[in-house]
């Protein structure tokens, strides 16, 4: 059963300013732990305890500074337009820049602090192309969403058009930014699933701006080994040796992509393939592996997909059979199509 969210006046009144105090308490508390724990450290030459401290610290830091924001650009808003608040013309922009600053600040923190190596590879006609966009990319590991929403904030500076959990906006930051720039977040579970489709293709037919990016993630849920293996134990057939034989991704669904390509065909399909993340898919891992050793690259590439359901799904397969052998090899093979080499851009 999923969790309730409470109305939205109740959000905006009660739980974001409640957010805000606890998450000033938990920062400060962090920020003092982790001096504490960088004297015990001293000896050490990875100080796990400390980076995870100062890391945790920094993802509040930067949610405080979201819903911070957030509200001001609602007052500034408010008194340019007493009548329409968040009807100015740069509402949208100025959300999509906080979202950028906000990820920018993360990852900036995330590479002093975890020694995080970021290479993105960004195809040109990727960063030239002026219509909308569907990024459709894999899910595996720690920290994979909010690294291609940096990058479709503040690479191509778009606005991200996410499809989300309805519990998620329990989180202020989420539930302000997000919402206000159109994501949308999934209906309780007591609405028909009729209704539920419909409104799911409507949200689809109004990604129509040149600055739109949908991003979904087709195998529904993040990789882990574990997972991995329940899927191949569930699995038979010609499923079972495909999952066998691509161990670093779960089969992808073309459901998402097919109705949001039928009802906004002018969408251009991307490709984003990641890998670094997949080593850290746990607690053990994530503290076994701090700090980062290996460099964790993204690449962004266009591709032509069908519409038709059936076809959508072989192809969605033939891609991400390429990202599980570039992930694994290290070949230029992360959208099953030919690619120059790594570079920072």
């Amino acid at each position: 059963m999923s969790m309730p969210v409470p109305p939205r006046i109740v959000r905006r009144v009660l739980l974001h300013p409640i957010q805000m105090i606890v998450g000033m308490v938990l920062l400060v508390v962090l920020l003092v732990a982790s001096l504490v724990t960088s004297l015990l450290e001293l000896p050490t030459a990875r100080k796990r305890l400390t980076r995870v401290l100062l890391t945790m610290a920094t993802v509040i830091g930067v949610d405080l500074s979201v819903v911070a924001g957030a509200w001001w650009l609602w007052l500034r808003a408010a008194v340019r337009d007493r009548s329409r608040p968040g009807g100015s013309e740069g509402w949208r922009s100025d959300h999509v820049a906080l979202l950028g600053r906000a990820l920018s600040r993360a990852v900036a923190c995330t590479e002093r602090i975890l020694r995080l190596r970021l290479n993105v590879d960004i195809d040109d006609a990727v960063q030239t192309h002026t219509g909308p966009l569907l990024v459709l990319t894999r899910h595996g590991g720690v920290g994979d969403s909010p690294l291609v929403a940096m990058l479709i904030t503040t690479r191509l500076h778009r606005a991200p058009r996410v499809v989300l959990k309805r519990w998620l906006q329990w989180d202020a930051a989420i539930d302000l930014v997000l919402g206000r720039l159109g994501a949308y977040f999934l209906p309780s579970h007591r609405m028909s699933q009729d209704r539920r489709e419909a409104e799911l293709a409507a949200f689809a037919r109004g990604i129509n701006r040149d600055d739109d990016a949908v991003l979904l993630f087709p195998e529904g849920r993040n990789w882990t080994p574990d997972r991995w293996k329940d899927a191949v134990a569930d699995a038979d057939g010609d499923e079972a040796t495909w999952m066998r034989t691509h161990p670093t991704v779960l089969p992808p669904h073309a459901g998402g992509a097919s109705l949001f390509l039928q009802e906004s065909p002018d969408l251009q399909v991307v490709i984003a393939a990641h890998r670094g993340l997949e080593l850290l898919n746990s607690v053990s891992t994530v503290w076994r592996g701090i700090p980062l050793t290996e460099p964790v690259q993204i690449r962004l590439r266009t591709s032509n997909a069908p519409t038709d359901h059936d076809a959508l799904e072989q192809w969605l397969r033939v891609r991400w059979a390429a990202i599980d052998r570039w992930t694994r090899a290290g070949s230029d093979e992360s959208t099953g199509e030919p690619v120059g080499e790594v570079r920072r851009r």
